[in-house]
């Protein structure tokens, strides 16, 4: 049996994304971690590699998880920035260069703006990432020669019912530094819901043995102790649908995590 993480240690899960938390159950995903180590032997046998030398490219293997290409499972999603496919995370901002700036029309410089970021080369076209704080941003140049320093651009927004999360992506996007930014509704709900699942989910793949001691893991060994022998079971029933949950997202729920959610009346 692995050692258990100490609770602490996932206090930075606090502050991440959508697709931080995404991350975090899919690099869990053993067989993930199997495709990773396959593409890595893979590429370095096809392009003469040496050991630890990495290639970033577009691969069946990443788009069967929803990514672009895939992303070390060491890293965490703090640390790693995931490109996710269209088909995976709705809302990717389409952007282009103007003809030229129009009247109140501001110049774009990626690199100036605040926060990580992060660029890529598709078949669609230049992907880039801006992230900052619990914030973020999918832009996608058709043309990868759009994106240049400082120069007027245009967010093209979609026509199709079916657009709707791309069109609230895009006016996040527009209204970015106002003070008028819609909410950012890729974020997730509970946070402190989706760490205890983790937590979980770690203690089962560590061996925890049984149930109690995955509940000790998560919750603590006092307050393990003081209500185990409850009749009405509760602190078993919760912990069974954490590791249930877990595991479920571990196993492709994920993605659920990465979509929209919906506007409350």
């Amino acid at each position: 049996m692995l050692p258990l993480r100490r609770p602490v240690s996932y206090l930075y899960t606090l502050r991440l994304t959508a697709s931080g938390w995404a991350w975090e159950y899919l690099r869990r995903n053993p067989d993930y971690q199997d495709d990773w180590q396959l593409e890595r032997r893979t590429e370095r046998r096809a392009l003469g590699h040496p050991p630890g030398e990495q290639s970033r490219r577009p691969g069946d293997r990443a788009a069967r998880w929803g990514l672009v290409f895939l992303e070390p499972p060491d890293q965490t999603g703090l640390e790693a920035v995931p490109f996710w496919r269209a088909d995976a995370i709705p809302g990717r901002v389409r952007v282009g260069a103007r003809p030229g700036p129009g009247p109140g029309t501001g110049l774009f410089d990626l690199f100036a703006e605040p926060g990580n970021k992060a660029v890529c080369l598709t078949p669609e076209g230049a992907y880039a990432i801006i992230e900052r704080g619990r914030e973020s941003f999918r832009l996608l140049f058709a043309d990868p020669a759009d994106l240049r320093d400082r120069l007027p651009v245009e967010v093209r927004f979609g026509d199709l019912p079916s657009d709707e999360p791309e069109r609230e992506a895009a006016l996040r996007f527009v209204h970015r530094a106002d003070g008028g930014t819609p909410p950012n509704r890729f974020r997730p709900a509970n946070a402190a819901n989706l760490m205890r699942q983790l937590q979980a989910l770690d203690a089962r793949l560590a061996g925890a043995a049984s149930l109690r001691e995955i509940a000790e893991a998560v919750y603590g060994l006092e307050a393990v102790a003081g209500d185990w022998a409850d009749p009405d079971g509760v602190r078993r029933r919760r912990t069974r649908y954490l590791v249930e949950r877990g595991t479920e997202l571990m196993r492709g729920a994920y993605r659920t995590l990465l979509r929209p959610l919906k506007a409350k009346a």
